[in-house]
């Protein structure tokens, strides 16, 4: 009854039988039954317990097609694979308001509540199975163009408090992208060592930069999806090219995946081999490097070793520290920012209140400074270290991100 889609076998048979042991349905799948056969149909079928073959369901409407029952399997898949044909939005748009309980024809006044959504939406290929249509993307991009990213940004979330209570949560990684969003788009190059699913990434690849990127763990690599500009690496990133070692993963949260084995939850998953950004430099001819972007849960400093600096200075870096995971392969948060300091960038330490649980909503405290130390020795975060092109650029792409968040800490 309470699904989307039926397709019967001609064997099917359909009826009530609880209430033949004084079981009955006060809720949902009683009412939503008579809007589909009609009340004095639903009442039949609840007082009488009757049977009813595949073609009486097709007649009442329980069912949309009734197949004879070798060929269930392949009508299913065939509707199945047009369904996914679709961009799942406009399905969802559909199957929304069957859940709330109302006619089809009152879907606009949940699609309206959430039509801001697309402003906040990834990209991905239009029609495909992951994809969205077409016109959100044309639209986005065209109210980036005219109002400037962060402006339609502010406006999706005001949108946001208003319609649902939520506020932003702070991310580093939107304020690096907010100032290089407000230049001319193509001809940028980011390194993203640590691709996860690809959310940080896919920005600047729809920017027009060329983006090479790491992704060690294999269940995690399946679900990035096609990026036009992404050169994607199956190795992890060290200090040492070459080497085969273990790779692990977890349940716990698909981002803690790992050169180390930190949480007891930690299985192995691969085996890898590693190379160097200095590496990958030489090989793929790298000119230069805008963006440097490291998320390699207690191997960062690693990372920033193997990269050739003496030869080329990314304008941007941003990696993450955690003495949690960080201790036990021998350095510290305040070893990680002294190495960027040492390479001559400007560094901010961006503070986050003590992990929880990881795989779940993280509180941010504070971006400051470094040198600095920690408000609480327990916290993590990241550090964002800038050689800035533009110093007017990147210090106005700050005041208005901290605008945005509504906090002026730091």
């Amino acid at each position: 009854v309470v699904c989307d889609l039926t397709i019967a076998a001609e064997n099917a048979r359909f009826g009530q039988t609880g209430p033949k042991v004084g079981s009955f349905d006060g809720g949902f799948g009683a009412s939503y039954l008579a809007r589909i056969v009609g009340q004095k149909k639903a009442r039949e079928i609840w007082y009488l317990c009757d049977q009813y073959d595949a073609q009486e369901a097709l007649q009442m409407g329980l069912v949309n097609k009734v197949v004879p029952l070798d060929q269930l399997e392949t009508e299913t898949l065939k509707w199945c694979e047009k369904m996914l044909a679709t961009p799942p939005c406009s399905t969802t748009s559909a199957t929304r308001p069957r859940k709330a309980k109302m006619p089809l024809s009152r879907s606009v006044s949940p699609i309206s509540r959430s039509s801001p959504s697309f402003l906040n939406q990834p990209i991905g290929q239009p029609g495909g199975p992951r994809g969205w249509p077409v016109w959100p993307v044309i639209m986005r991009q065209l109210l980036y163009k005219l109002l400037g990213r962060r402006n339609v940004k502010s406006l999706y979330w005001l949108a946001q408090r208003v319609l649902r209570g939520r506020r932003p949560q702070f991310s580093e990684a939107e304020l690096i992208l907010d100032y290089f969003a407000a230049r001319p788009a193509a001809g940028g190059f980011m390194f993203d060592v640590g691709v996860h699913f690809g959310e940080s990434a896919k920005p600047y690849t729809q920017m027009g930069w060329q983006v090479i990127g790491f992704e060690p763990d294999p269940a995690n690599r399946a679900k990035i999806p096609p990026l036009p500009g992404l050169k994607l690496y199956e190795n992890a990133v060290a200090d040492q090219a070459g080497l085969t070692v273990p790779f692990y993963a977890s349940e716990v949260s698909t981002g803690v995946s790992s050169l180390s084995s930190f949480l007891t939850s930690h299985r192995p998953v691969a085996t890898v081999t590693t190379v160097t950004l200095a590496q990958i430099v030489a090989q793929d001819r790298v000119e230069k490097v805008d963006f440097l972007k490291i998320d390699i849960e207690g191997h960062d400093l690693f990372a920033l070793k193997g990269f050739p600096f003496a030869q080329l200075q990314p304008e941007v870096i941003l990696c993450e520290f955690e003495d949690h995971k960080t201790v036990p392969n021998g350095y510290t948060y305040q070893q990680l920012g002294d190495f960027l300091v040492a390479q001559g960038y400007q560094v901010y330490l961006s503070e986050w209140y003590p992990i929880v649980q990881y795989g779940t909503q993280h509180r941010w405290r504070q971006m400051i400074p470094y040198p600095a130390r920690l408000a609480d020795a327990r916290g993590w975060g990241n550090f964002v270290a800038v050689r800035p092109r533009d110093p007017a650029a990147w210090e106005r792409a700050v005041a208005r991100y901290r605008k945005f968040i509504g906090t002026g800490a730091g």
